[in-house]
C-alpha cells in the first residue's frame, strides 16, 4: 500500500467522497453534500489548515482521511474506507502517517476526533493508540436560524436501516435534506 497527500480538489470531492459515501451508507448515516467538501477544500485544505491523505492498494484508493490543523494541533475529522480492504489495515496506515506528518509540521497534539459514547469499537481503537478520552460539552449561544431537526431514538434507527439497505442515491438525498442546515 502507498499513502499520498491530496493535491487537487478532486482528491477530496471525488476520491474521498466516493469512499465517504460508501462508509456512511454502511453505518446507516446520511452523507454530507459534495459541495460541503468543495467548500472545505477551498476554505481550509488549500490554505494549509488541513490535509487529505489517501491510502491506495495496487493504485486503487481504499481509504482516505481528512485532518484539520490549527494552532499546533492536528485533528482527525473524517475517515472513510472500503471495508473489503480492511485486512490490509489502511486506516491504521493513514493514522500512523498523519501522526508522523503532524510531528514533522511541529504540532504539539493530535486529536483522534469525536466518537459517540456508544461506539465502543472505535473508542477502543483510538485508546489503542494512546488517546485519552475527554467528554465533549456542547452549548448554543444567542438566537439564529432554526436548528436542524433532531433524529433520535426509533426514527434514527429506522432511518439508519433504510439508508443501509437502500440505494446510494438515498444516502446522498437524505444528507442533502438534513445537512442543508450545516453546509
Amino acid at each position: 500500500m502507498t499513502v499520498r497527500q491530496a493535491t487537487r480538489p478532486e482528491d477530496l470531492t471525488e476520491v474521498f467522497y466516493r469512499l465517504h459515501t460508501r462508509t456512511r451508507r454502511r453505518l446507516g448515516m446520511p452523507v454530507q453534500p459534495r459541495r460541503f467538501f468543495r467548500m472545505l477544500w477551498d476554505s481550509v485544505i488549500s490554505t494549509g489548515l488541513g490535509l487529505v491523505l489517501i491510502a491506495e492498494a495496487s493504485a486503487r484508493p481504499v481509504a482516505a482521511h481528512v485532518y484539520l490543523a490549527w494552532n499546533g494541533a492536528m485533528t482527525a475529522k473524517f475517515n472513510a474506507s472500503d471495508e473489503s480492504a480492511w485486512p490490509l489495515r489502511p486506516n491504521q496506515l493513514l493514522f500512523w502517517h498523519s501522526i508522523k506528518t503532524a510531528c514533522e509540521q511541529g504540532c504539539h497534539s493530535f486529536d483522534f476526533g469525536r466518537t459517540d459514547a456508544g461506539n465502543e469499537g472505535l473508542r477502543a481503537f483510538k485508546r489503542s493508540w494512546g488517546a485519552a478520552e475527554e467528554p465533549l460539552v456542547y452549548r448554543a449561544l444567542g438566537t439564529g436560524p432554526e436548528p436542524a431537526p433532531s433524529v433520535n431514538g426509533m426514527p434514527r434507527q429506522l432511518l439508519g436501516c433504510v439508508i443501509r439497505h437502500g440505494p446510494v442515491v438515498l444516502c446522498r438525498a437524505v444528507g442533502e435534506a438534513l445537512y442543508r442546515y450545516a453546509a
